[in-house]
C-alpha cells in the first residue's frame, strides 16, 4: 500500500511537534522574584540587552541598569540577572545583587496592584500575628488572616516555618509596611468555587464537607465554596444528643443539603439521611409488653427520660420507676447513665413517644434505708454547723443569730 505524500507529511509535522515538546521539557516556566539566574546574552541594542534564560520567557535587561563604567555584554557571554517582573510577554531583569531590593520591591508593588498571590514563609510569631517573609522582605499576617477557619484547639505554633501564598493587603515601601494574607487568597478561591456550586447543587443533593466550627445550636460544615449550619434537629435521632456528641472541629462528614439561600448566604444540612432511623429499627423489634434495658440521660421531678439500645428515647413516669412510696425527686433514688430493666407500656408512634416502667421494683425497705441514711446526714449536717458557729461566735447575740437560722 502506498502511503499518500499528505500522510507522510502529517507524520513529519508529527515527529517534529514531539522533538519541540521534548526540548521544551527542560524549559523553566518561572522564576521567584530576587532570584539569581546565569543567561547568554543573545543580542544588545541601545535599550535592551536580550537573554536565553532556558525558559519559554526570553529576558530582557534596560541597558540603562547596566553600570556606565562597565562595557556592555556581547552575544554569547555569560551574565548573572536578578528576575523581576513578568511584563510584556518577556521576563525582566535586572543586572546587579545591589539591585536585588529593588526586584523584590517591584514584584511585591506588582502583586500588590494587580493582586496576584505571593509565596512567603511563616517565620516566627509576633505581636497580633506572624512575621513573614516574601521575596526577602519581613512583612505582618494578622492572626485573624492566617486561615478561613482556625480551630480553637489548633496552636499559633502550628503555622511556623510553613510556606504559604498570601495576598499583598497594604505595601509602603519607603515606611517598611507589608501586610498581607492567607485567608483573602482562600476567601477569594471560596469565591469562585461558590459561583460553581451556585450552578451545580440543589437540595437533596449529598456532599462531604469539614466541620469548621460547634456550637450549642449545632455545627457548621464548610463543603467547598460554602458553609452551612446542621441544626440540632438534624445531628441525631436522639434530640437530647450535643453537637461534641457526635462531631469534632475539623472532621469530614457526609451531609445532605436541606436548603440554599444563596441571596442571604444561608445554608442548612443534614446527618440524618446518612443514618438508619432508629425507630425502624425499634418498630421493627418491639411492642407493647416488650422488655428492654434503658440508660437514664435525664433526671426531672416527675420522671427519668431513658435511651434504649436501639437509640430511641423513652419515658418512665415517676409513678412507674418502681418505688411503693411516694418520693420528692427521683435524683434521690437514680443517676445519670443509670441502666434500667424496662417494660413497655405504651407506644405513640405519631408523636415518637414511648412510656416505660421499670421493672426491678425496690422494697420498701429499700427505700426506707435510703431515706433513714439521707435524714441522717443531713442532721450530722446540722450539728456540725451549730458547733463551727459556736467556735467562731464571741457573744450571745451572734449565737442566738445560728439558732434563729437554724429554726427557719
Amino acid at each position: 500500500m502506498i502511503t499518500p505524500k499528505r500522510g507522510l507529511k502529517s507524520q513529519a509535522m508529527a515527529a517534529l511537534m514531539d522533538e519541540i515538546d521534548e526540548q521544551m521539557k527542560g524549559l523553566r516556566k518561572g522564576f521567584n522574584p530576587g532570584e539569581k539566574v546565569r543567561g547568554t546574552v543573545i543580542s544588545v541594542t541601545d535599550d535592551y540587552i536580550v537573554l536565553d534564560v532556558n525558559s519559554k520567557l526570553q529576558g530582557v535587561i534596560d541597558t540603562n541598569q547596566w553600570d556606565v563604567n562597565i562595557p556592555l555584554p556581547e552575544p554569547n557571554d555569560v551574565i548573572d540577572v536578578y528576575f523581576v517582573e513578568v511584563r510584556d510577554g518577556s521576563a525582566r531583569f535586572t543586572v546587579n545583587s545591589g539591585s536585588s531590593d529593588a526586584a523584590a520591591n517591584q514584584s511585591i508593588l506588582q502583586a500588590y496592584t494587580t493582586k496576584l498571590p505571593v509565596e512567603g514563609k511563616i517565620e516566627k510569631e509576633i505581636n497580633g500575628g506572624y512575621e513573614v517573609i516574601v521575596c526577602g522582605q519581613r512583612g505582618f499576617c494578622p492572626y485573624s488572616q492566617i486561615s478561613l477557619y482556625k480551630r480553637r484547639d489548633e496552636p499559633n505554633e502550628a503555622y511556623i516555618g510553613k510556606v504559604m501564598n498570601f495576598l499583598v493587603m497594604e505595601y509602603e515601601p519607603e515606611e517598611r509596611t507589608l501586610v498581607v494574607s492567607h485567608r483573602a487568597l482562600l476567601e477569594r478561591d471560596r469565591d469562585d468555587k461558590r459561583n460553581a456550586l451556585k450552578a451545580t447543587l440543589a437540595e437533596g443533593d449529598q456532599v462531604t464537607g469539614k466541620v469548621t466550627k460547634i456550637m450549642p445550636f449545632g455545627a457548621f460544615v464548610d463543603i467547598g465554596g460554602i458553609e452551612g449550619l446542621i441544626p440540632l434537629r438534624q445531628l441525631s435521632w436522639n434530640k437530647n444528643t450535643k453537637p461534641q456528641d457526635v462531631l469534632s472541629e475539623g472532621q469530614q462528614v457526609s451531609v445532605t443539603i436541606i436548603s440554599l439561600d444563596w441571596d442571604n448566604d444561608r445554608f442548612s444540612f443534614s446527618l440524618l439521611d446518612a443514618k438508619e432511623d432508629p425507630w425502624n429499627l425499634f418498630e421493627a423489634e418491639f411492642d407493647v409488653g416488650s422488655y428492654v434495658t434503658g440508660k437514664i440521660t435525664k433526671l426531672v421531678q416527675f420522671g427519668v427520660f431513658v435511651e434504649l439500645e436501639c437509640g430511641v428515647e423513652g419515658f418512665v413516669h415517676v409513678s412507674k420507676l418502681g418505688l411503693k412510696h411516694r418520693i420528692s425527686s427521683p435524683s434521690l433514688y437514680f443517676k445519670l447513665d443509670q441502666q434500667l430493666d424496662l417494660q413497655i407500656e405504651n407506644i405513640d408512634y405519631d408523636e415518637r413517644k414511648i412510656s416505660l416502667r421499670v421493672v426491678d421494683i425496690l422494697n420498701e425497705e429499700e427505700a426506707a434505708d435510703k431515706t433513714a441514711e439521707e435524714n441522717e446526714q443531713q442532721e450530722k449536717a446540722a450539728r456540725d454547723y451549730i458547733a463551727e458557729a459556736k467556735k467562731k461566735s464571741s457573744s450571745f447575740g451572734s449565737f442566738a443569730d445560728v439558732f434563729s437560722k437554724i429554726d427557719k
